[in-house]
């Protein structure tokens, strides 16, 4: 929450000690304040809040946009409380000895209006369609047999996979609870008309037959769950999860050959609301139903069908329900497909050096399904893996720097971007977790650079290694720590979070560094020498980058980089079932957490805490609902 800061005090006391104060709450352009006391809330264009100090005011208050608008901010003024902050106005105002003087301070929300036309909604599939928007919940351990409790889309998942001509493995549903079961489904070639778990996945142990089998044998021969005889789709139903072998899940939910499952003590803990026939939405995301064209394309590995900008049916249902307010979606399957990766559809952020294929502030060259624009929608992510919300940091990240820049801080091995010409090379002071690991200077990638500081007898343990500049210009490596994927103030600015005069610090590029004391393992190259001999040193900082692109700024007004409006949209065939809302659900609000504290590995970094606290993600919209559609 954003406490009230001295500012505030300062203008209470310029006028001397209060024996009475008013906090006007205003709404010129209609919509409503909440107060979390219920007892100060307001509907009507100006509402006056009487505090005579005798007794602490504490409250908190939340802008409730109109139908038609979203929120922006709190609005900025001398007299205006929480200005520019784009959360809930926390006030916690302590008992004033009455005096002399009276004052008058003010609580604005700024609104914005909403695109007027709503993006047409895709066709809705045909009556026929075997999936869409079907409800289904898979069987209990202690409850399945083959032939029944048939999910609706097993059948249209084994006709996709039994038309390809390479090996590929899906759930049905790849997100359980640890007492449901699922069926395993494998495209192969493959002499039998069965084959054992093991010959699957080499594996004999982390699944079992909750039907009472002694082995797990996959069919294909039209039994056990098997769709169609002699299609080379191997099937099995009635899996589930062996907890005796993989133990409980030591966080809410954990994975296993790309099936995921969790604590059946967090079912039901989500709730979801229906918004139409396709799409339901809780605080934490947008769950939309997409039909047999989805089960189709992921059956097929078609993926991009189904996530490609210019045809994307889950970004037009979400334009079409809440408008244009979203600065980028993230699209997630309900099934590991994995890895992240981000689509470039609107650039108007100069002063970046952002070099796209296609003109700087023009749109994607293919166009949206329904023909506009979108003005503040800058791109999209793909995330391809239900536990990989570090992933999609990284990839907003890309949205907001591009980190294509050509020759800067210098030309060839000065580039901070010399490896792969979209990523920070880790021969810098730099961070941020756009950057890389300094490479093992002859393997290169993959082979990381580690540092033998005798914090762990194993090699495999020692911390990956960082450079540090003095102020003499002399060069040695360090152990990386979470720190180095906090953002750098150069970063800051580019992002809009940071002004130039704020952001002074100097950075270095370590050209053609040369290391000592190492050692060669199979997995990293190991110094136990910190010195570090460069061939040259690069000094730069956000001086030079304004100098080489001009400054940072934006063609879209109502874009605030400070509160990025981020629709994360899940998409399925079928309705979600409870354990893929709880996953997500659980998942996306991590990504979106205030928490300064600093992020795990395994969590990546954290988008609040690493930018100090400067921006977060908003994924609540529950709020800016248009109404309903015909």
């Amino acid at each position: 929450m954003t406490k009230l800061t001295k500012p505030f005090f300062a203008l209470l006391l310029a006028v001397g000690l209060l024996s009475s104060c008013k906090i006007v709450l205003q709404l010129p352009d209609g919509g409503g304040i909440e107060s979390a006391s219920g007892t100060n809330d307001c509907t009507s264009s100006e509402c006056i809040i009487e505090w005579d100090g005798s007794e602490p005011f504490v409250d908190t208050f939340t802008a409730i946009p109109p139908a038609d608008s979203y929120f922006i901010e709190w609005q900025k003024a001398h007299g205006y409380l929480c200005g520019g902050s784009v959360i809930p106005c926390d006030l916690n105002l302590p008992a004033t000895p009455a005096a002399a003087g009276d004052t008058t301070v003010h609580l604005q929300p700024v609104f914005g209006r909403l695109d007027a036309e709503r993006s047409p909604a895709p066709t809705a599939p045909a009556a026929s369609d075997a999936t869409y928007a079907k409800a289904w919940t898979p069987s209990r351990v202690d409850d399945c047999a083959v032939s029944e409790n048939v999910s609706p889309t097993l059948a249209p998942v084994s006709e996709a996979l039994g038309g390809i001509d390479f090996e590929r493995r899906l759930y049905e549903p790849s997100i359980v609870y640890t007492d449901e079961t699922f069926t395993m489904m494998l495209r192969r070639e493959w002499p039998a008309a069965t084959m054992t778990l093991q010959e699957a996945v080499n594996d004999i142990a982390t699944f079992y037959a909750a039907d009472g089998a002694d082995t797990v044998i996959l069919y294909d021969d039209g039994t056990h769950g098997d769709v169609t005889a002699g299609d080379s789709v191997y099937t099995r139903s009635c899996l589930a999860v062996d907890t005796d072998f993989l133990g409980i899940p030591n966080r809410d939910f954990e994975v296993s050959y790309d099936l995921f499952y969790g604590d059946p003590a967090l079912r039901g803990s989500e709730t979801v609301t229906r918004v139409s026939k396709a799409v339901r939405m809780n605080d934490a995301g947008i769950f939309i139903t997409l039909g047999d064209a989805y089960t189709s394309a992921m059956g097929r590995g078609r993926h991009w069908e189904i996530f490609n900008p210019g045809s994307c049916d889950s970004c037009q249902r979400a334009w079409h329900h809440f408008g244009d307010i979203f600065d980028f979606f993230v699209l997630s399957p309900r099934e590991a497909f994995g890895g992240q990766g981000y689509t470039r559809v609107h650039d108007f952020i100069s002063g970046t050096g952002h070099a796209p294929p296609f003109p700087q502030g023009a749109y994607w060259p293919h166009p949206m399904d329904d023909g506009k624009e979108h003005p503040e929608y800058i791109g999209m992510v793909y995330s391809g893996w239900p536990l990989g919300g570090g992933g999609i940091s990284h990839e907003l990240a890309h949205g907001l720097l591009g980190i294509n820049t050509i020759d800067f801080p210098a030309p060839g091995e000065g580039q901070w971007n010399a490896g792969d010409g979209a990523h920070i090379d880790g021969t810098s002071t730099l961070t941020g977790n756009l950057q890389g690991p300094i490479w093992d200077p002859i393997r290169g990638f993959p082979i990381p650079v580690k540092i033998d500081d005798g914090s762990s007898p194993n090699d495999w343990e020692l911390p990956e290694a960082a450079f540090a500049v003095d102020e003499a210009g002399n060069v040695s490596l360090i152990p990386a720590t979470t720190a180095t994927l906090q953002w750098a103030d150069i970063f800051l600015y580019m992002m809009g979070l940071m002004d130039a005069s704020e952001a002074t610090q100097r950075y270095y590029k370590v050209v053609n560094p040369q290391l000592e004391d190492c050692r060669n393992t199979d997995y990293a190259y190991i110094c136990s020498g910190t010195r570090v001999e460069a061939e040259e040193l690069v000094e730069f900082g956000v001086a030079e980058l304004i100098e080489r692109y001009g400054p940072w700024g934006s063609s879209v007004s109502s874009f605030n980089p400070k509160l990025l409006k981020v629709g994360m949209l899940q998409a399925s065939d079928r309705m979600h079932t409870d354990a893929e809302i709880t996953l997500y659900s659980r998942v996306n609000r991590q990504l979106a957490s205030t928490s300064l504290k600093s992020a795990s590995a395994a969590e990546d970094a954290l988008w609040y805490w690493s930018t100090g606290g400067r921006s977060q993600f908003q994924i609540d919209f529950r709020n800016y609902l248009l109404p309903a559609a015909n």
